[in-house]
């Protein structure tokens, strides 16, 4: 636990909340690994390196999202539709550095996919 004090976040606009959260990849299986964060969960879904994030709570929208991989390998990762409102889903696409979709990655200790996502609480103060 960390022994100093921190602020709270401030943001324009009410009832907004930070979703951040990574993985690794582990090939064609469903699970991933090492998953860090709260209030998602997240799962390798249909089609080669695609991820689906599952939000646990609902919102009323979504103001941003991103995604980033890190590792060994030169790789892109993107939101690759737009976010799901009803289902409270994004979806990761993982793609070579030269832009083509990339085979399943395998599990590597140092690779990761990083993402985070602004979510609006209340349609209030829009």
């Amino acid at each position: 636990m960390a022994s100093r004090i921190f602020d709270r976040l401030q943001v324009i606009g009410k009832e907004r909340k930070d979703i951040t959260g990574s993985f690794q990849p582990n090939g064609a299986s469903t699970s991933v690994q090492k998953v860090y964060g709260r209030g998602f969960t997240v799962a390798h879904t249909a089609g080669a390196n695609t991820y689906t994030v599952t939000l646990q709570d609902k919102f009323y929208a979504f103001d941003s999202c991103w995604a980033q991989v890190s590792g060994p390998t030169a790789m892109l990762a993107q939101i690759t539709a737009e976010p799901d409102l009803n289902a409270q889903t994004i979806v990761i696409g993982l793609y070579s550095a030269a832009g083509a979709a990339a085979n399943d990655q395998a599990y590597n200790a140092n690779t990761r996919i990083n993402f985070a996502i602004r979510a609006v609480n209340t349609s209030g103060n829009w």
